[in-house]
């Protein structure tokens, strides 16, 4: 940190050169290396050249440009904008990066063409960090509405002005001066008529008007207000003597500015006597403005010509100038005038309480102590005072020092005084220099080190502070000061408290914790005060055990903080480093530099995929300093270019990378830059973060990142058990499982590069439960390669054992998830044992010839037969209720018409006369779908318009009538009770519908429900919490019930 003494500045230099042969001159705008990693370059103009003795080197003093996203939170489409400010700050020489353009948005005319140079900004608004207020920043060259010695004096100073936003159009049109008086008219003083423009102090009107119209109204002079009214008379009456009248008055001239000869004092006179106050205009008057009414004209300013960095207009090495609302036009001539935005002040009457004069008996730098006494004293006469005076106090004193009649006077109280803190009785003074000669002082000092009765350190701050303090006891004698020394012991050093090292285990442990609140570490260490603890504190601070124990905490809490290295036992460690480092002063002057030891290591830019670059540097979220392995690097032009504009450079379409053979990757490149340089072009459009690499890290990772090589080899679908189509077939990157797009509901146009399945993808992106367990078979999660998909409760059930239980449903067919109705389950398949496996948990499943009870995945692990059979559509009588039939020829020629009904069979049963269709069987037309999802389009989908809570509701009301069957349903009969569940169902057009009579007598027992009304007269209502009998089957409605009562 740099104070005032410690800068001077060097007025003799007014340029330098950089390391790389740059030349600088002063009002120069500069790049400067960011203090943080992950910041782009911080640009700023050289106000001038410092030196200081503190720091090697010659020093800048720079005026800051921000960017948008520091001071709005907006990150701007438009990375060539900035945003000025009025604050400085000094720096070296040696953190400039290089020069760049920064030019007023007024003095550049083709903004598209100034924006598509390199190193070029703009800016038209200027931030205050103090106000935290952003201001337009005008030219001064623009500037018309002011007085022209104030106009002068702004031009001869300044190029630009800072004003409020919104308040620069009042400045740039032209002058205003007041009909009256014709002085210059400053809007906050004046009103402008409506009817002709012209312009009218507020104290020059007779009356003077207190107030501007309120917003919505307009303000009309006396003129136009007559001329209005005689022109409503003459339209409505043309013989009457206003219609005369009015061309006698046309012929008056109307007050105007611009007179040969300033107006006399009579006629001065006259034109207050004839103004008015306050009109509302309608907008329904047609008629005609005078030439006056014209629009004021604005400036127009032809041939702009951008000043040079040397020639811009400045006073104090500034070009701004605050020129707002809460300026004094008067203070514009005064050259030692505050430049500096500023605030309304807070003085006066309205901020301020008008406090009566104290008188000097009264000021004492005593306080009494309160007591319980004189606080009811003084509460009892506060309430005799009120009864007497009830009226509101005056803000004025009082004319005579005599009390008011009816008042006490108090009498001097003889309450103890405390002193007051801060004053001359709380000071002690320990020692005054200048009595006793340095060498005299020093010889003193090393005699009381030496001394061998005083358990303190000879270096501490305690035996310093006693020595000089028994040195001023002693009136500067030396000698008698040694003598009172010496019969010292340790209980006169009251500061002197033992910790024992359970006391600083606890102590370290309470910052461990919570860092530098000292307040924790009072309740860790109870022994000991707190004036004990905080200056053990201070002494533990200068130790090495400090950054041992203080880093557990900065390292969660406060990642960049660095600790100040001492001298004493990491001297010889320092040196080795820098020995080790010599040769990398790039890294050490630039840390967004990769360092060269790790250049061994082949590095490919994550923009553009280049292998050759002199120079890496980090990614933009890259923030360990301490880092050493480097995954993610941009090459020098890319990263160069992010620290200028913050955004990524866009690529160029036909540009080849070295070493570059992978097609995906190839692809991957176009689309990032067609999508870079779509955003150049059209970057007027703000749009959220499509071009800074910090913020979309994890995006240009997914598109740029070459996917990784596959590390197993493709097996047979883990849900049909067969490899073809194998152009269908996708292998997962993290576990190996191979399944079908469509066995296991893989959404359409997935890449297979870098595939995942779904309890992988849980692994990554954690949304379900982390055990990895089928809810409806419970078989163990030590085999990885599961065909498990999400349940709506996000469990975890197989793709076969939620295909194979005909209550269970998807929400989405296509993908095969969420799993849901596992709460509609029959209880007889929960409560039915697997008779493979053992299991009383799960549900299970019969086996069409045997019955015998098992679970889905035990009879794929036992060989079983799991299939599809077509059934005929017998045994529909009722045609009420539609259920999907498969057409006949869907899987082959030979595929008969009927319901897709599925089924389990042991091993030993002979199934070759039954028409069945394999998991592995896929359809005969374009599609090529496998019959698991065939059948999971037309059976197994949840009614339309249904929400998850109607769904959980309907769960739960199934749960409660599942005891109705006591044995386990047939597959067919299983599959018509699951479809009737819902109220809608579902089918495909193609397919054919038939009907059932289990459904139709349902809905015709909910038909013949008679719908109830109260029986009360008059009363409409059909729905109520309660009904209420009355008697002969009458009910009546709640609120009836309720007024009876009453």
């Amino acid at each position: 940190m740099y104070t005032m003494s410690d800068i001077k500045p060097a007025h003799r230099i007014d340029s330098t050169v950089l390391a790389d042969g740059t030349t600088i001159h002063i009002n120069d705008h500069v790049y400067l290396a960011p203090e943080h990693l992950g910041e782009p370059y911080y640009i700023g103009r050289v106000m001038e050249f410092c030196t200081s003795f503190k720091r090697k080197g010659l020093q800048a003093r720079i005026a800051w440009f921000n960017r948008p996203k520091d001071v709005i939170n907006r990150k701007s489409a438009d990375p060539c904008l900035l945003i000025a400010t009025m604050h400085s700050d000094i720096n070296p020489v040696s953190s400039i990066r290089g020069k760049c353009t920064v030019t007023h948005k007024y003095y550049v005319q083709q903004i598209e063409e100034y924006r598509k140079q390199q190193d070029n900004f703009y800016y038209n608004q200027l931030y205050d960090r103090y106000i935290q207020r952003v201001y337009d920043v005008v030219p001064c060259e623009t500037v018309q509405n002011v007085p022209m010695e104030i106009l002068e004096a702004l031009k001869q100073r300044f190029q630009f002005i800072i004003v409020e936003q919104g308040k620069a159009a009042d400045l740039t049109v032209a002058r205003r001066t007041c009909c009256v008086c014709q002085q210059w008219c400053q809007s906050a003083v004046s009103v402008k008529c409506a009817g002709c423009q012209k312009s009218y102090h507020m104290s020059c009107l007779n009356p003077p008007l207190a107030r501007k119209p309120s917003k919505g109204f307009a303000w009309q002079c006396a003129y136009c207000t007559r001329q209005e009214v005689l022109a409503e008379s003459s339209s409505s009456n043309p013989q009457s003597p206003a219609s005369c009248s009015l061309e006698s008055s046309s012929t008056i001239k109307h007050p105007s500015p611009d007179l040969d000869h300033p107006p006399t004092k009579a006629e001065l006179k006259r034109q207050t006597r004839a103004t008015r106050s306050q009109v509302s205009i309608k907008p329904t008057s047609t008629q005609p403005q005078p030439e006056q009414a014209k629009s004021e004209p604005k400036l127009k300013v032809h041939n702009k010509k951008v000043p040079k960095n040397q020639q811009i207009t400045m006073t104090h090495m500034w070009p701004f100038r605050y020129f707002g609302v809460n300026t004094n036009i008067s203070d514009i001539l005064d050259v030692d005038d505050r430049i500096y935005p500023r605030a309304k002040s807070r003085i006066g009457a309205r901020y301020q309480a008008t406090v009566p004069d104290w008188s000097e008996d009264q000021n004492c730098s005593l306080s009494p102590i309160a007591s319980d006494s004189s606080a009811k004293i003084s509460k009892k006469k506060n309430k005799e005072r009120m009864k007497l005076n009830p009226h509101k106090r005056s803000a004025d004193p009082s004319p005579s020092a005599e009390p008011m009649e009816g008042i006490i006077e108090e009498e001097p109280s003889e309450i103890p005084m405390i002193p007051v803190r801060g004053g001359e009785d709380t000071v002690t003074c320990i020692y005054r220099p200048g009595i006793l000669d340095n060498e005299q002082i020093d010889d003193y000092m090393d005699s009381v080190k030496e001394l061998a009765n005083i358990p303190v350190a000879s270096h501490s701050s305690d035996l310093m502070d006693r020595a000089l303090y028994e040195l001023e006891l002693s009136d500067y004698h030396t000698d008698q000061a040694f003598q009172n020394m010496e019969q010292l012991s340790g209980d006169d050093f009251k500061h002197l408290v033992h910790w024992s090292q359970k006391e600083i285990d606890a102590f370290e442990q309470s910052i461990r914790e919570h860092g530098h609140d000292l307040n924790y570490a009072k309740s860790h260490v109870q022994t000991k005060s707190m004036a004990d603890i905080v200056r053990f504190f201070y002494q533990w601070k200068k130790t090495d055990r400090y950054e041992l124990v203080y880093s557990d905490w900065t390292k969660i809490y406060r990642p960049m903080k660095k600790f100040k290295k001492f001298p004493r036992s990491q001297v010889v460690e320092e040196t080795e480093n820098e020995n080790e480092h010599i040769n990398d002063t790039d890294e050490d002057s630039d840390p967004t530099i990769v360092p060269k030891s790790t250049y061994k290591k082949a590095y490919q830019c994550m923009n553009c995929l280049t292998e050759e670059s002199k120079i890496w540097r980090r990614s933009p979220s890259d923030f360990d300093r301490k880092r050493k392995v480097f995954n993610e690097v941009l090459c020098d032009d890319c990263g160069i270019y992010w620290l200028k504009y913050a955004k990524t450079k866009p690529i160029v379409v036909d540009k080849k990378h070295p070493n570059n053979n992978n097609g995906n990757t190839t692809l991957a490149v176009t689309n990032f830059t067609t999508t870079a340089a779509h955003t150049l072009d059209h970057d007027k459009k703000r749009k959220r973060s499509t071009e800074i690499i910090k913020s979309n890290s994890k995006k240009s990772r997914d598109h740029l990142r070459v996917p990784s090589p596959l590390h197993f080899e493709p097996t047979p679908c883990k849900v049909c058990f067969s490899s073809s189509p194998s152009d269908r077939l996708y292998v997962c990157h993290g576990c190996g499982m191979s399944v079908h797009n469509d066995c296991y509901g893989i959404e359409k146009n997935t890449e297979h590069a870098g595939w995942l399945c779904d309890p992988c993808d849980n692994k990554i992106h954690p949304v379900s439960s982390y055990v990895y367990e089928c809810v409806l078979c419970f078989k163990s999660a030590k085999e990885t390669q599961q065909p498990l998909k999400r349940t709506a409760g996000y469990h975890w059930a197989h793709v076969q054992c939620a295909t194979f239980i005909p209550e269970i449903k998807f929400a989405q067919p296509n993908l095969l998830s969420p799993v849901e109705y596992i709460g509609c389950v029959d209880m007889a398949r929960l409560n039915a044992n697997c008779q493979l496996c053992e299991e009383k948990r799960g549900a299970c499943v019969p086996c069409t010839e045997c019955r015998k009870a098992v679970h889905v995945q035990c009879a794929i692990e036992h060989n079983f037969k799991l299939a599809f059979e077509m059934q005929p559509n017998t045994h529909n009588s009722n045609k009420s209720t539609k259920y999907p039939i498969i057409p006949a020829g869907l899987f082959g020629p030979s595929s008969p018409s009927g319901l897709m009904i599925p089924q389990v069979w042991c091993s030993s049963h002979n199934v070759n006369n039954r028409k069945l269709i394999e998991l592995s069987t896929r359809t005969a037309n374009d599609t090529q779908q496998s019959s698991l999802m065939t059948y999971v389009k037309n059976y197994k989908c949840i009614a339309k318009g249904t929400t998850p809570a109607m769904r959980r509701f309907r769960a739960s009301r199934r749960d409660q009538k599942n005891d109705v069957h006591r044995k386990m349903l047939t597959p067919r009969a299983a599959v018509l009770e699951a479809l009737s569940m819902d109220d809608s169902i579902q089918t495909t057009p193609t397919i054919t519908k038939l009907t059932n009579h289990t459904s139709s007598s349902r809905r015709g027992s909910a038909n013949n429900l008679k719908k109830r009304v109260c029986s009360s007269v008059g009363c409409p209502v059909r729905h109520t919490p309660i009904w209420w009998n009355v008697g002969d089957n009458k009910k009546i409605c709640q609120r009836c019930h309720q007024n009876k009562k009453c």
